[in-house]
């Protein structure tokens, strides 16, 4: 009894761990998941649809690639002022992202 005791709490411990983190990124990084909705709907085409949340991912943190794909987004969806405007922040961002 004593042996299986040994076993079972430190699984339980590790599976606990484990539960933590995968709450800590569903719940800290929206941001992400954000981004990650919105390229989907991208690849498919649906570029009204993602830009939504390439804005949503963007409030939080502005990452290269969903800077890149949201003036894209808008590109597409015949908003050229956006689409410059997501654009030129990409480069502020990251000047070298066409390097």
């Amino acid at each position: 009894m004593k042996g299986l005791a040994l076993f079972v709490l430190p699984l339980a411990i590790a599976l606990g761990a484990v539960a933590q983190k995968k709450k800590d990124v569903v719940v800290g990084d929206q941001s992400a998941i954000s981004y990650e909705q919105g390229k989907a709907l991208y690849d498919k085409d649906k570029y009204n649809e993602a830009i939504a949340y390439f804005e949503e991912s963007i409030k939080s943190n502005a990452s290269e690639d969903c800077l890149y794909y949201l003036g894209l987004s808008y590109r597409y969806t015949s908003q050229p002022e956006k689409a410059i405007a997501a654009l030129k922040r990409l480069e502020k961002v990251n000047p070298n992202y066409w390097a």
